[in-house]
């Protein structure tokens, strides 16, 4: 019978070894998304879960991953990160700058990197047509003044952006909202190597705090 049918596809067994799609179309509709939820309570065998770049991809993925924490789930695209927009030259792989952001907007995207902690990130939209694109920025220093933040970083790879929305800042509801999105990496290579020195910097603290402990 189509009941049985039913419950059949949602044991536990009949997932074994899937590789399921999580659509837009199913996270951009709540009724969907609390159905989908539902129907994860039998993916605990599936082999992997990709979903798609959404506005509501982390909290659907954090629900997912609180009932089944060793299952792997993949995202289309990197994030979501904090988008600073403003048109610019392309600020290539390598390149260092600094920033003071004063604009409510950034200022709460410097303190969704504070809390977040590091490495801290943010995506640098320098080109809006025909699609967004930018550069990934890594944070190197960051201090809090009284009319904002003053940001040095570095760009470690480019983008373009997969899906973005908006985030209205805590703070002040009538400020113009804070740009988020997912990205993909049109450099992926120069990102993994600036990892790898991130790793490098991060061992070197780690043994310069044990040296000054021992003193």
């Amino acid at each position: 019978s189509a009941n049985a049918a039913h419950q059949t596809s949602r044991a536990l067994g009949s997932w074994e070894g899937a590789f399921v799609s999580v659509t837009l179309t199913i996270l951009s509709l709540q009724g969907r998304r609390e159905s989908l939820l539902k129907l994860a309570r039998s993916w605990g065998h599936a082999a992997e879960v990709r979903f798609a770049a959404h506005q509501a991809t982390p909290f659907v993925m954090r629900s997912v991953e609180l009932q089944w924490p060793e299952l792997q789930l993949i995202v289309d695209g990197l994030g979501p990160y904090s988008l600073f927009c403003m048109r610019s030259r392309p600020v290539h792989s390598g390149m260092s700058a600094s920033l003071h952001f004063f604009e409510p907007r950034y200022r709460w995207m410097c303190e969704k990197m504070l809390r977040s902690g590091k490495p801290y990130r943010f995506g640098w939209v320098t080109g809006f047509q025909p699609s967004l694109v930018g550069s990934l920025c890594e944070v190197s220093s960051m201090y809090e003044a009284a009319d904002g933040f003053d940001v040095s970083f570095t760009c470690i790879a480019q983008f373009s952006v997969v899906e973005h929305w908006e985030e209205t800042v805590p703070t002040m509801q009538g400020a113009p909202r804070l740009a988020v999105g997912y990205l993909k990496l049109t450099d992926a290579e120069t990102l993994s190597q600036a990892a790898l020195q991130q790793e490098a910097r991060d061992i070197e603290e780690e043994e310069e705090e044990e040296e000054k402990e021992k003193l």
